[in-house]
């Protein structure tokens, strides 16, 4: 599995990342001899998967719907498990109370801490990295005298 390890798209699989963002990864790991000697493994297995990924698309195929990682399906669980909970024990609510509202917002703030410790579950996949921005070529006018 591969998936994208920075921006907008970070934790998206390849087959889940909009046609916009898979043209961008296209340009960047570009299908070619001169483009692809001497590169590493990752990168030759990244421009295989991106470009398998736009044949699939061009024969008709679409973008996969986002799957969330196990983190994220966890957060999501606890923050809205907290707005459930938080319309029973707030204070300016019929039976809630000020002391019940605080050990609420102490338990919603442990309960994302050790949603931090789960492991995603493309913890195993092979991960895009950024891309690093290339320098911009000295000029005249950047020396100083």
């Amino acid at each position: 599995m591969i998936v994208v390890g920075y921006g907008k798209y970070r934790n998206y699989r390849i087959q889940e990342v909009p046609d916009a963002f898979l043209s961008e990864l296209s340009e960047r790991y570009q299908l070619s001899h001169n483009t692809q000697a001497g590169a590493k493994y990752d990168a030759l297995q990244i421009t295989i998967a991106v470009h398998e990924e736009i044949q699939r698309r061009q024969k008709g195929g679409s973008a996969l719907p986002r799957e969330p990682t196990a983190k994220e399906l966890a957060i999501r669980l606890v923050t809205k498990g907290f707005q459930v909970m938080s319309k029973d024990c707030h204070p300016d609510r019929k039976g809630g109370t000020d002391s019940a509202q605080k050990t609420l917002n102490a338990v919603r703030t442990e309960l994302l801490r050790s949603c931090e410790q789960i492991r995603d579950s493309h913890v195993d996949a092979l991960v895009i990295p950024e891309p690093t921005p290339t320098p911009s070529p000295i000029t005249d006018e950047d020396i100083p005298f």
